[in-house]
């Protein structure tokens, strides 16, 4: 009752406003609220499009039957509040720029859209024992920059950047994770995509996820998760160094089992072909993985690691012993020689064939996990009508 909020310049014209708050005269914070022309309405492609650009002039217009707006947030609420039927497929494109925002998407076939890899960034800087605008903490799902929830099925992100710039280093809090991305979807496509982070950089949860050339990076279970399966290739792994620390890197901690935290499945997190690179002058080893829970199923087919994995390959967690979890290795290299660790299990070529097709992988049952319906993941990728 003692906040104070005024709207008095606001207007029915499309644009953007400035809405000041205060609380007892002590505390005053501006934001903008964005007034747009219409709702959406599918196009006969059954298509609506929104642009993002924090600099744009016409926000809140639509142009051309595209909706114009500044941050990622309002592209998704307008999709929310147009009521579009779920197979409407939802493409926002993003400007050059860094997006400074806390995001939450829950909501199918949205496909989004960046200028460039490197230079469209959506980011933000919380730590999971930081605190909430309600004083509790966040905690590590809670710390994601961007959240793609349950709904969010059919998602695709192309040529930008999930970030998470939290002081890991600078930073006195006990609990140091810092999310760039958590994903619950399944049959989600991450395409010309980098995840910049330390600690926890991508929690690739649930769900089926093909991650295409793509760049994450971190030091410690930057790639983690429930059962996936998340499939990883023709893409660059970058563990940085672990400063103020000579314990080894890990790339990812895994539990193996589905949403429902019981049901097994047979393929977790698959990387074929990949690049596994680090920083020069790095002072410590690296493990491949460790298992957040027994059953974590984790394989590394293909790949060409850099000279710094460590002998051992994988290590424990909580209780959980490397030899006991489904950590397995087929045809991985150092420069020209054969890599093989001894605390994994080496697959059979047989074997082996399996965890490279994606149609296995992707398949609608996966172990004791029925996904409830097949995925094409090819014609999924190709609504991006990418240039040949």
């Amino acid at each position: 009752n003692e906040l104070e909020f005024d709207f008095s310049n606001i207007t029915n014209v499309a644009g953007t406003y400035k809405v000041i708050v205060k609380y007892k005269e002590v505390y005053v914070v501006e934001f903008t609220i964005t007034v747009v022309e219409d709702l959406l309405v599918a196009d006969e492609n059954n298509e609506v499009r929104i642009i993002v650009d924090a600099n744009a002039a016409d926000s809140g217009k639509l142009v051309d039957n595209v909706l114009n707006v500044q941050t990622v947030k309002e592209a998704f609420e307008i999709l929310a509040l147009s009521n579009l039927t779920d197979d409407v497929i939802k493409k926002v494109h993003l400007k050059e720029g860094t997006y400074f925002e806390k995001v939450i998407l829950n909501i199918p076939n949205v496909h989004l859209i960046g200028e460039s890899q490197d230079s469209t960034i959506i980011d933000y800087n919380a730590g999971s024992g930081g605190r909430t605008p309600t004083l509790v903490e966040w905690g590590t799902q809670g710390s994601s920059t961007f959240t793609l929830g349950s709904k969010g099925t059919g998602f695709i992100a192309y040529n930008l950047t999930f970030s998470n710039s939290f002081d890991y280093y600078g930073s006195t809090l006990a609990s140091k994770q810092a999310v760039a991305l958590v994903t619950q979807a399944d049959k989600v496509i991450f395409h010309k995509v980098s995840f910049l982070g330390l600690q926890d950089t991508l929690y690739a949860k649930d769900g089926r996820q093909w991650y295409l050339d793509v760049y994450v990076e971190g030091i410690v279970d930057y790639i983690f998760g429930n059962g996936g399966p998340a499939y990883f290739e023709n893409s660059e792994i970058h563990t940085l160094n672990r400063q103020g620390t000579s314990a080894n890197a890990v790339i990812t901690a895994q539990k193996g089992v589905g949403a429902n935290g019981k049901s097994l499945v047979d393929y977790g997190y698959v990387f074929v072909n990949n690049k596994f690179t680090a920083p020069e002058g790095m002072t410590s080893k690296i493990d491949l993985g460790r298992p957040w829970d027994k059953n974590a199923a984790v394989a590394y087919v293909n790949n060409e690691f850099n000279g710094h994995i460590s002998e051992a390959g994988w290590t424990d967690m909580s209780g959980n012993k490397a030899e006991d979890a489904r950590f397995f290795e087929f045809g991985n290299k150092i420069v020209d020689v054969l890599y093989q660790s001894t605390r994994g299990t080496q697959l059979t070529e047989q074997e082996t064939s399996n965890y490279i097709s994606k149609d296995v992988v992707f398949a609608q049952g996966n172990g004791e996990v029925d996904f409830g319906s097949a995925w094409d993941y090819k014609a999924q990728l190709a609504l991006l009508n990418l240039p040949k």
